[in-house]
């Protein structure tokens, strides 16, 4: 009820004030000033109150500033199978062929069941890196993580994300895997952005926020937990994880 009295009041207002303009360039009389001054107030209520302006203008904001953003994507294998290690190696084998990638120099090349970090380039030179870890204490394979990381600019993770699905698909096309949760983490410390999605906060008289936790569930499938310049959320959806990237907006002040 408030909210709609609140665009009710925006609407008047805008309407009188073009009408107001509209009659006095027509008139050919002096336009007043003071009415034109008032959209300033109705455009700035309209950016608060419209979701849709607000994250439009957030994000052209943050396409011309473009900056340095942490993109990372995990997911997980959990298989009991004797072979596989030598699957998940083949995989990445397959992976890194088909999807044109090369190794850094001196970068290991083979998961040896335990940890590894590979140092991996695109056909385009864009650097990132993946993790594997096991989290068995025995000699077996536990859940297996594969982590994938970038540092990139924000413009960018659009294209990081679309590799790591394609990276995700490639591994498992040919493993059975009884795990299917997906993490994805956004991190714009370096440049004091804080990302947000669906839910944001506000000051209130000014308080300067030193720190903050938002954590919901938008779904039974997807987790989101929003800390100060970073966003990380977890599904078994990759559609939900689609949602995310396609819709977080980074704001570069908390108000």
């Amino acid at each position: 009820m408030k909210r709609r009295f609140i665009w009710s009041l925006i609407i008047l207002s805008f309407i009188f004030t073009i009408i107001n303009i509209v009659t006095s360039i027509l008139g050919k009389t002096y336009i007043n000033l003071l009415g034109i001054t008032s959209l300033g107030p109705i455009l700035i209520a309209i950016y608060q109150e419209s979701d849709y302006v607000y994250i439009s203008w957030n994000r052209l904001r943050s396409f011309f500033k473009n900056q340095t953003t942490k993109f990372e994507m995990t997911f997980y294998i959990r298989n009991e199978s004797e072979n596989t290690l030598k699957k998940i190696n083949s995989s990445l084998k397959s992976t890194i062929n088909y999807l044109e990638l090369s190794f850094s120099n001196g970068s290991k090349r083979q998961f040896n069941g335990s940890y590894v970090n590979m140092n991996l380039l695109t056909n385009k030179q864009l650097g990132f890196t993946v993790e594997i870890s096991n989290d068995s204490l025995s000699n077996q394979l536990g859940t297996v993580a594969i982590k994938i990381k970038f540092q990139v600019s924000s413009r960018d993770v659009f294209a990081c994300w679309s590799l790591a699905k394609s990276f995700r698909e490639k591994i498992l096309e040919k493993i059975e895997n009884n795990y299917s949760r997906i993490d994805v983490n956004i991190d714009m410390s370096s440049s004091s952005v804080n990302p947000f999605y669906r839910l944001t906060i506000k000051n209130i008289d000014n308080k300067k926020i030193n720190n903050f936790e938002l954590e919901f569930s938008e779904s039974s499938h997807l987790k989101v937990k929003i800390k100060q310049y970073s966003i990380y959320a977890t599904s078994t959806e990759i559609s939900d994880l689609d949602r995310v990237i396609n819709q977080y907006v980074p704001l570069t002040k908390i108000g």
